[in-house]
């Protein structure tokens, strides 16, 4: 493996997917140029943190989702597959495109809307420009995208997997997978719910489920979802190169 290969591999998707980006960065700039404005206006840092959140996991998901876009036709795949590096390569440069890449455009267009709108705030609120508004937004973005970036991780691997594997509609594809993943989460839920309400009656089980370390197996999950996204996701991102080596080798 040839870290100076995967660079090459990684501006090759910066090439062919410049237009895309282009339009993802403006939409992403302006729309974070408008939560900022929120935010200085309320003087909350922590105004529209759902949406900011919302936005960092479904865009990285969706932008994930195209990773093999050669897949689409026959003869972009062919293209793909006979480029003159190893199947690990192409995988890794997948990966590290499109989903670090994407937490690194998603900080690039926060810094600059945060800019823009400590700027424009200065401006129309008749104050003079100060540095402590545009820092304040700037590390406001910790607290919106970090307790975020494990699920995200999770989604987008499972994303690239989809785009792998699926090859077309691989979106809409993964979307009927999860839904199965939580019907069945939803059946494992009320399961236990039912074993409870037989053990202990239905009053009982009313107040134990207000008290979540009661619900045992869910609790348990909440407190290491964290870890279980990561391992997840990289045994995802570890199937789809397998995946790309089994095309390879057709």
């Amino acid at each position: 493996m040839s870290i100076h290969t995967i660079y090459i591999l990684i501006k090759r998707e910066l090439y062919e997917r410049r237009q895309n980006l282009i339009w993802l960065s403006i939409f992403c700039t302006l729309t974070l140029f408008f939560v900022c404005q929120r935010r200085l206006y309320t003087a909350d840092m922590n105004n529209a943190n759902g949406f900011i959140q919302f936005l960092f996991v479904v865009i990285g998901t969706y932008f994930s989702g195209a990773a093999f876009w050669e897949f689409g036709t026959v003869a972009k795949m062919r293209s793909f597959l006979l480029i003159p590096a190893e199947s690990l390569e192409k995988a890794l440069a997948k990966i590290v495109f499109y989903i670090f890449g994407w937490w690194v455009l998603f900080v690039i267009t926060w810094i600059i809307a945060s800019v823009i709108a400590a700027i424009a705030f200065g401006i129309l609120s008749g104050n003079s420009f100060t540095f402590a508004n545009m820092f304040s937004l700037l590390a406001s973005i910790f607290s919106s995208i970090l307790p975020n970036v494990a699920g995200v991780f999770f989604l987008q691997s499972l994303s690239i997997f989809a785009s792998c594997y699926f090859k077309k509609s691989a979106l809409t594809k993964l979307t009927v997978s999860i839904l199965l993943i939580v019907l069945v989460a939803a059946a494992l839920f009320m399961i236990e719910v039912s074993i409870l309400v037989n053990h202990v009656g239905p009053a009982m089980a009313v107040a134990k489920l207000a008290r979540s370390k009661d619900f045992t197996f869910f609790y348990k999950m909440r407190e290491v979802a964290g870890i279980l996204y990561f391992i997840i996701g990289i045994i995802m991102c570890g199937i789809s190169y397998l995946r790309l080596r089994e095309t390879e080798a057709r």
